[in-house]
């Protein structure tokens, strides 16, 4: 059975991929202050749909970090690379437009990047972010290193489960959520990638790539070093 929401890292992250090679993000970037307390993480319409269909409460999100070395590495793949990027184009005279800055439904990364590229305080962290269910459970909407079959079996049980206790009436209202959400998020896909698309490049160049060398420095775009301070400063 083909369930309502399914993770779609490759059409989300297209852009990111094609330019740094990189996997999707099963999980979840926020911000969160020197207390712990996430500071900043931007509601979606989408989430108040998902939360209708796994029965949770969307004013009631919960988050649970990962372990340090697993922030560090997902850090290094998916958050230096592009702000070293936007950075070096920056430097050398780009300015973003306005909406360049405005955050884009499922697409975390991208988000706290943005958000730290404008004076945003806190500190960046990953891990796992959902919502808590009826019967007190938490549903994890974005789970870091949860299989795609794991990921199937359980939403579609969800979905089942949901639609039991839904009326006719209620299944096409859901519905037709459902297809007009798919056509704000296609709209907002196609603005986030004409913006990432509007960011100079460094042309000629090969693909981004991220690696960590033996002296423990992470190189992103090609020739520009981040050290551990940096990292260490954005988490």
């Amino acid at each position: 059975m083909k369930y309502f929401f399914e993770k779609t890292e490759e059409a989300l992250y297209e852009h990111t991929n094609k330019q740094t090679e990189m996997p999707g993000i099963a999980g979840h970037f926020w911000i969160e202050n020197d207390a712990g307390e996430v500071i900043w993480d931007p509601k979606f319409d989408s989430y108040k749909l998902i939360c209708k269909i796994r029965n949770a409460d969307h004013t009631k999100p919960h988050y649970r970090k990962q372990t340090p070395a697993r922030q560090r590495e997902m850090m290094r793949e998916h958050i230096l690379p592009m702000m070293s990027g936007v950075r070096k184009a920056m430097n050398e005279g780009w300015v973003p437009p306005e909406e360049f800055w405005t955050p884009q439904s499922h697409n975390c990364a991208s988000n706290t990047c943005r958000y730290k590229l404008n004076g945003g305080e806190g500190r960046i962290c990953y891990g796992d972010m959902g919502w808590e269910q009826t019967d007190g459970k938490v549903w994890w909407e974005f789970e870091d290193q949860v299989s795609d079959e794991e990921y199937a079996m359980a939403g579609a049980i969800a979905t089942q489960k949901a639609l039991k206790n839904m009326t006719r009436k209620e299944r096409r209202e859901l519905a037709k959520k459902k297809k007009k959400n798919e056509k704000k998020n296609d709209k907002a896909r196609a603005k986030y990638h004409e913006q990432m698309d509007a960011v100079p490049r460094n042309l000629g160049k090969p693909p981004m790539k991220v690696e960590l060398t033996t002296a423990g420095k992470v190189l992103a775009c090609g020739a520009v070093a981040v050290s551990g301070a940096v990292l260490a400063s954005m988490m």
